[in-house]
């Protein structure tokens, strides 16, 4: 093995070397034998981020807020007794009898609220399920939506029929029209009762600036 101390071979040796290291990658391998400059050469980003960089750099991203939940008592409709309200919607509000999924919500939980589910309030329409945090009445009429797929009164997605919008197909449409038979008055809204729902308030920021 040859030394860089070996005077006779320094020259030879420092050529070598330097050609080892003049790779397309155009990694450091030493500032004495690196293809880049030395003034090219930051040493300071090249050493791992500390805490405190790291404490540094989420300071100025500023603080998280944090959401705060509170326990209440809500009442939500059945799925069962969505069936009908959703299938009205999609044909009177729809076009081709088809609506984005948030519209036929809004219809139920809003727009119409007083037509099908009038004792709903602003807290019921805002409870959430403890694990998911799902808002407990859209996962109502999303399994009513299911429901009504499985017995082919609505389209289940395909290409025909993308998923995220509904659409009545032709059993709903029967459905509908024995229900107006027998009357308006023949369906009722039903409603369940979840005692561990809850609903957020104001963020943690809020509450200590309070």
């Amino acid at each position: 093995m040859k030394f860089l101390d070996d005077s006779s071979n320094v020259g030879t040796e420092v050529e070598h070397l330097t050609a080892r290291s003049a790779h397309a990658d155009d990694k450091s391998y030493g500032v004495l034998f690196s293809c880049r400059p030395s003034s090219m050469i930051k040493i300071e980003n090249m050493a791992p981020p500390t805490k405190n960089n790291r404490i540094e750099k989420s300071k100025r991203k500023g603080k998280k807020k944090q959401r705060l939940w509170r326990h209440i008592t809500s009442k939500a409709p059945t799925s069962a007794s969505c069936e009908i309200p959703i299938i009205v919607a999609l044909l009177e509000r729809g076009s081709g009898f088809r609506l984005p999924a948030k519209k036929v919500i809004e219809e139920l939980t809003t727009t119409s609220r007083e037509r099908w589910f009038p004792e709903l309030n602003e807290d019921d329409l805002q409870a959430r399920h403890p694990n998911s945090k799902r808002k407990i009445v859209e996962i109502a009429i999303r399994f009513a939506r299911k429901n009504l797929e499985l017995r082919e009164e609505l389209y289940p997605p395909s290409d025909k029929h993308p998923a995220g919008t509904w659409e009545v197909a032709m059993k709903g449409k029967m459905r509908l029209g024995g229900w107006r038979v027998r009357g308006e008055g023949s369906w009722r809204a039903k409603y369940s009762v979840h005692t561990d729902a809850i609903i957020p308030v104001e963020t943690a920021e809020e509450v200590e600036s309070s």
